[in-house]
């Protein structure tokens, strides 16, 4: 199906849709084909039906090798920190790193208070020594705030929580209508505008998203996930997993909605297929 838009400065309108049935290809040969829309727009295209050599989805419900070549780096370097942690005399039957458990963290959702709650049982982890034997971190809405800020500062984890948590505590505890100087606003619509002319569609989430971050890493907002991944490069910091919900803007989300994991190894995951 091939849909025709016009570019607005708005929204982008939808002129019409037309079909071409692709299995009337042959393998290697281009053909131009002519479209129709409503009746009145006609369009040519040159198609050509090629076999892709290199897929962008993996459709795999297993670990993808970076993973598995992460998770035994980190029991490694668990082994140590939970011999560490539970001293010579408890630590006897830790023998290899098949003897490590695998440990997650998780937090729940709920905004800021989510964040803040989350803030402050990380700090108490990572004090205690408990954050060192953690393979997963994992998390969803507030919780995955504080993963972003806790992961996008340049100084963690040689800069632990406690540190992260005062410069967080002063960031939440500004003004917030600093978030809407002619400046800020400013950067806000070329950053949504240069979303929507990517063909990815601008909703409210985007707007909240941008006053979100400008608050917790007001100076990273261009930090990304690839570059969060040298946090664990050499399985120095648990895996962090940001969990969101995916649901229809015209289906009720009681009718669907599917979870989706963003890892730093593996950038989209659900329903079996992941993209490396």
């Amino acid at each position: 199906m091939v849909t025709l838009m016009d570019a607005n400065y708005v929204m982008d309108e939808t002129l019409g849709t037309s079909t071409f049935p692709v299995s009337s290809l042959k393998l290697g040969e281009k053909k131009e084909v002519q479209l129709t829309f409503n009746d009145v727009t006609e369009m040519t295209l040159e198609l050509s039906l090629e076999v892709c050599s290199s897929t962008d989805l993996r459709f795999s419900m297993a670990l993808c090798d970076e993973e598995k070549k992460f998770r035994q780096q980190r029991k490694d370097n668990i082994m140590h920190s939970m011999k560490t942690f539970l001293g010579e005399e408890n630590s006897k039957n830790l023998t290899t790193s098949r003897d490590v458990p695998v440990i997650a963290i998780l937090g729940s959702g709920g905004g800021f208070r989510a964040m803040v709650g989350f803030a402050g049982v990380m700090k108490a982890l990572y004090e205690s020594g408990i954050l060192d034997c953690a393979t997963y971190i994992a998390g969803l809405s507030g919780s995955t705030w504080y993963m972003s800020t806790l992961y996008s500062h340049p100084d963690f984890p040689e800069k632990g929580p406690k540190e992260i948590n005062q410069e967080l505590m002063n960031s939440v505890s500004h003004n917030p209508l600093l978030l809407l100087t002619p400046q800020k606003v400013k950067r806000y619509i070329e950053a949504l505008w240069n979303k929507k002319s990517s063909g990815q569609p601008v909703t409210f989430t985007d707007i909240f998203g941008m006053l979100i971050g400008e608050t917790l890493i007001h100076n990273r907002m261009d930090t990304t996930l690839s570059n969060m991944k040298e946090k664990i490069n050499n399985a120095q910091c648990a895996l962090p997993l940001f969990t969101c919900l995916h649901v229809k803007p015209d289906v009720s989300e009681l009718m669907f909605a599917a979870w989706y994991t963003l890892k730093l190894l593996v950038l989209w995951q659900g329903l079996g297929r992941n993209l490396p």
